[in-house]
Order: structure tokens, then C-alpha cells, then sequence
């Protein structure tokens, strides 16, 4: 039996301050690679949140957990079930509020778990998207 998902939040990702959860706010800001030295001084704990906006296929969707999310993190050699990594490391009443973001080929970015493999920073990127989460 199939089990239909009710109103998962979403939106279109734009630039600036994004909000799918009462509360809480994604923000989002386009890096060059000119800017990444200076970036990198101010933002010491950021590698989990930066990912090769070039390589985004179609609009990237801000949304909270759909069932059956599954993605490669950046670095390693198969792919996470992303309701197993919730249940082992996330608590229960903060799984809702988890943001997701994907593009028309899959994940890139899951809060807390990373990029994706597909959407690390390369030496070949020229932009870079930075998400950070913060109460609004």
C-alpha cells in the first residue's frame, strides 16, 4: 500500500532569506570564486554548506523530507538512506525541520548530512551556494 505524502513544504530557492518552516529561515548567498579567499576567513566551519551552484539542473527546491530521499555525501562511496541517517542522528521532534534541497536529477544538499557527491566544490567551479540555517 502507497502512502501519500501530505503538504510537504517547499519553494523555488532564491538568493537571500528562503522560509519553508515557521521559525526558522534558510538563507542563501552566490559566491564567486574570485571571493572565496576572503569568504573562507570569515566562515571557518563552512564546507558542509557549500556546494557548485553550477551545477544545478533546472530550478533548486527548498523542501523539508519526502519518504524514500536517498544521496551520495560528498566524499564517500554509496549512498545514505536519509530516514535511517535521521533516526540514528537526528531527534525525533527535529526531523520535520530538517531542509533539503534538490534539483531534476536528485538531492544536493541535506542539512546537517551534507552535499551531495555530484554537487561538491570542484576546482572547476565558479560559483558557490552557500545555505546557512538561522531562527527568524
Amino acid at each position: 500500500m502507497e502512502r501519500k505524502q501530505k503538504n510537504i513544504p517547499s519553494q523555488i530557492l532564491k538568493l537571500g532569506e528562503n522560509t519553508i518552516f515557521q521559525g526558522i529561515s534558510l538563507h542563501a548567498e552566490l559566491i564567486d570564486r574570485k571571493d572565496f579567499k576572503k569568504f573562507a576567513s570569515v566562515h571557518k566551519k563552512f564546507t558542509d554548506s557549500l556546494l557548485d551552484y553550477d551545477i544545478i539542473r533546472g530550478n533548486a527546491e527548498l523542501h523539508a523530507r519526502k519518504a524514500g530521499l536517498s544521496f551520495q555525501p560528498a566524499g564517500k562511496e554509496h549512498h545514505v538512506s536519509v530516514k535511517k541517517w535521521l533516526n540514528a542522528s537526528v531527534a525525533p521532534e527535529l526531523r520535520q525541520t530538517i531542509h533539503f534541497l534538490s534539483d531534476e536529477e536528485g538531492l544536493l544538499w541535506v542539512e546537517g548530512l551534507g552535499v551531495a557527491e555530484r554537487a561538491k566544490v570542484t576546482d572547476n567551479t565558479e560559483h558557490m551556494l552557500f545555505l546557512y540555517v538561522s531562527p527568524n
